[in-house]
């Protein structure tokens, strides 16, 4: 009954090979069938077996080959997403409402619509900005997602809100699974599945304001490489350009050189960074600033 392509066709397989291998290890045992056809039925034995262990053991790469990249599902991703208020919420303060935003004079509503990019220093605790960003949004009822690797330091200082969910990027799927109750695993590798969900997800929340932090752009350009990276970036900031969603691409300010760097700060109108002295801005388009609830 699994939707899981991937999981329902090794079912197959491991079924049949067990099958086949059970059938033929049950003539050899009771000499059910005339020892004239041992040539046949013996070797079946392995061949079920060699199925069976074959279906299971898959290498990744064959397995993207036979069943290929699986889209991920809109039903999948909305049903995902749509639990988000499942675990109640404590009421919010004013300043949990603009806990992120207030550090740029700015309110939430100024905020929203904003693609920033945020450079960080991994020596830095750079985590409080995002659980700052995350606290902001659930404040204001929002829903908020995060692209990121299982383990990271944002996961881990994050992972125990179940109203925040996450797309953990991993090299461990080649396609779209469910881990937990707030946790999806995503290839890392796949950008144009990466786009694929952005998109589910806007659409799953089509009149709300939606958030989204991608954790990182760095460890992107290690996996695929800078001009595969460059390219899924104009078509995630195309894509995410609305006045309802308030999106913060992470990017490690020590993992590049000059030129890589400044082709990836080229798409953010809006820049901060976070390093040991704190957060700091570096470029914000200019809005009417009003006054901050504090």
């Amino acid at each position: 009954v699994t939707e899981d392509r991937l999981i329902k066709t090794k079912s197959y397989l491991m079924s049949i090979g067990m099958v086949v291998a059970s059938i033929a290890y049950s003539i050899e045992v009771t000499g059910a069938v005339s020892y004239t056809y041992m040539p046949v039925y013996r070797p079946m034995i392995f061949v079920g077996a060699f199925v069976m262990y074959f279906s299971f053991m898959t290498p990744k790469w064959l397995e993207k080959k036979f069943i290929g990249t699986k889209p991920v599902s809109e039903k999948l991703v909305k049903s995902f997403i749509e639990e988000f208020f499942v675990h109640e919420i404590a009421p919010s303060t004013g300043v949990q409402q603009h806990a992120f935003s207030k550090t740029f004079g700015l309110n939430h509503q100024q905020m929203v619509g904003r693609r920033v990019l945020l450079e960080f220093d991994p020596a830095s605790h750079y985590e409080k900005a995002i659980q700052n960003f995350a606290t902001e949004a659930l404040a204001n009822l929002e829903p908020i997602v995060i692209f990121t690797r299982r383990g990271s330091t944002i996961h881990s200082s994050l992972r125990e809100q179940k109203a925040v969910k996450f797309f953990c990027l991993t090299q461990q799927v080649s396609v779209p699974k469910e881990f937990s109750e707030n946790e999806m695993l995503l290839p890392s590798n796949d950008t144009s599945l990466m786009l694929d969900v952005f998109d589910k997800t806007l659409k799953a929340h089509p009149q709300g304001v939606v958030n989204v932090v991608f954790d990182s752009l760095s460890d992107l350009v290690l996996s695929v490489g800078f001009e595969k990276t460059y390219r899924f970036m104009r078509y995630a900031v195309e894509m995410l350009a609305s006045p309802r969603n308030t999106v913060v691409f992470l990017l490690n300010q020590n993992a590049h050189d000059p030129k890589v760097a400044s082709s990836l700060r080229g798409l953010f109108s809006d820049q901060i960074s976070f390093g040991k002295e704190g957060i700091q801005t570096v470029k914000l388009s200019k809005v009417e600033v009003g006054e901050v609830e504090t």
